[in-house]
């Protein structure tokens, strides 16, 4: 299969491209016939009013500058204090995927697994009294030892679900690992339902790059992973295979691949060193209908030093449109569509897409992991000479016209604006690799958005008044002290609960993070935070 045109050479900064294909955009959640907004007029974010008692940021907004770190640095916090923070017995990894459940008991729980196999096992930690949470099992099954990204849960149904975490493909059997536990019985005591090495599926018609090499029938790999709103079905990103597996988890004891999808444009280009990060699967989500996936499109670039995102050429980077009415329906042998894609061309190793109502209006926030720098101090300074944001962000698209996605507007801090370049680069200097790029967002209710909470690289855990897309403000951050003489990732998912005015993470120098809002500045009054509804 290949795309139906080539994305032409003309794009230009800040720009996005959308490729279409005629497959029946109008059917299952297709055009409306409603005005769509106004493209914001800055992309800067307002600034957080702190409250008496907090640390403000002493740099720009999202900066933690060397001045702040000389001596070990302290930490920044606005409108959140922290309540608690558990550390896993099993140790802290460089980065933590981070998920909340509410089991049928009422019981709170979290759960946090690494990605890097620094910290093997899922830390299961009781957070039903938020002041005093305690740690009640590390899960170490082959699909949940290593979960990385894939970690998620399903509060409807009570499942947890997660593959193990790979990259570049490696032959052993706990790589292959899917795992499915009960956590709506007693979330502080997971149980498993199945664990499998051996969840296969047929490689016929995909696309294989030349440096790598598949058998006929493969098993599948993880990475990211996330829920169909309905819980039936488990989507599993495998970046090694380039593909997502739809997985039926209608009976959790017996999961099984319904289908295997691939972007049309995978391996096209092939920048990087092994092509295995062009045009791939990362992350993404499902409509509530179960119609529309939002599959990330990955495009980076490892390669030469300077190098920074292309702004003309070949770039897939960003997110595809694709139909999974047939999956969802479970129609016999189903399969998943490619609709049409959207290109950012100021991002790469595009991450997570959520697709959300805001004032009856849909969009798709969908959230880079890599800035237009490429992770690079010497890309930094090509991005910044060319007016391209040298960290990732949120972008906000218009999705009325799902055939043509419209950039509304980006969750950019100053941080991250070119013009300010000069006072960021010392940081960049002293600080190795992701800096202050995005990570994972939530919302506090996709159906009803008001509130993205965001966790950075290396700029703590912030949240964002959402209400206005094309005026966002945010109203809350806090980055955690330092242990060592390094800023440490917060880089999990942050997850938002109206109930007990809190946000729940984890960070590297703390482990899962109970976080308090100042009393008046969130929840807003519309703000609900309904089960299953932040991705």
């Amino acid at each position: 299969m290949s795309p139906s045109r080539r994305i032409g050479t003309g794009a230009v900064r800040l720009s996005f491209t959308t490729i279409s294909v005629a497959l029946g955009l109008a059917a299952c959640g297709g055009s409306d016939s409603s005005t769509p907004p106004e493209q914001a007029q800055s992309f800067a974010v307002g600034k957080a009013e702190c409250g008496a008692g907090d640390t403000p940021e002493t740099g720009l907004q999202g900066q933690v500058p060397v001045s702040a770190q000389v001596g070990g640095f302290k930490g920044f916090n606005c409108n959140l204090q922290q309540t608690s923070a558990t550390p896993s017995v099993r140790g802290e990894g460089v980065f933590g995927m981070f998920a909340l459940v509410r089991d049928k008991s009422g019981r709170t729980c979290g759960y946090t697994g690494g990605a890097f196999e620094d910290s093997l096992g899922t830390s299961v930690v009781d957070l039903t009294d938020p002041e005093n949470p305690v740690e009640t099992a590390v899960l170490n099954t082959p699909g949940i030892v290593n979960p990385g990204e894939g970690l998620k849960v399903h509060e409807g149904r009570g499942l947890l679900v997660s593959a193990y975490y790979n990259n570049p493909p490696v032959d052993k059997d706990v790589n292959h690992g899917f795992d499915v536990y009960d956590v709506g019985t007693d979330c502080r005591h997971p149980q498993l339902l199945v664990s499998t090495t051996n969840l296969s599926f047929s490689m016929a018609g995909l696309k294989v790059l030349p440096s790598l090499s598949f058998q006929a029938t493969e098993r599948i790999y993880g990475h990211e992973g996330w829920f169909s709103p309905d819980g039936l079905t488990y989507y599993v990103s495998d970046i090694s295979h380039g593909v997502i597996h739809a997985v039926d988890i209608a009976d959790p004891t017996y999961p099984k691949v319904l289908d295997t999808y691939q972007h049309p444009f995978y391996g096209l280009g092939n920048y990087s060193p092994s092509g295995l990060y062009w045009g791939t699967v990362h992350g993404g989500s499902v409509s509530t209908d179960g119609s529309r996936g939002y599959f990330s499109a990955v495009s980076t670039d490892f390669g030469p030093p300077g190098s920074m995102v292309p702004q003309t050429g070949e770039w897939y980077n960003g997110f595809s449109v694709v139909d999974t009415s047939e999956i969802h329906s479970r129609k016999p042998g189903g399969k998943m569509k490619f609709l049409n894609n959207v290109v950012t061309r100021d991002g790469a190793g595009a991450q997570l897409t959520i697709p959300v109502t805001i004032n009856g209006d849909k969009y798709v926030i969908n959230v880079d992991e890599i800035g237009g720098a490429l992770v690079n101090p010497v890309g930094f300074k090509s991005a910044c000479s060319a007016g391209v944001t040298p960290f990732s962000m949120a972008q906000f698209f218009y999705m009325g016209d799902e055939a043509n996605p419209k950039l509304i507007n980006k969750v950019r801090l100053e941080v991250n604006d070119p013009k300010y370049c000069a006072q960021v680069e010392p940081d960049v200097a002293i600080n190795s690799g992701f800096l202050n790029d995005v990570h994972h967002c939530s919302v506090d209710n996709r159906d009803n958005a008001t509130t993205l909470a965001c966790g950075y690289f290396k700029n703590g855990i912030r949240v964002y008044d959402i209400r206005d897309p094309q005026h966002i403000k945010e109203i809350a951050y806090f980055v955690p002290p330092a242990k060592g003489a390094a800023l440490n990732w917060c880089a999990a998912m942050p997850i938002l609960d109206a109930k007990t005015r809190s946000v729940y993470s984890w960070c590297a120098d703390t482990g899962v993070l109970a976080l308090k809002f100042r009393e008046g500045v969130w929840p807003f009054p519309e703000t609900t935070t309904p089960a299953g509804k932040q991705l």
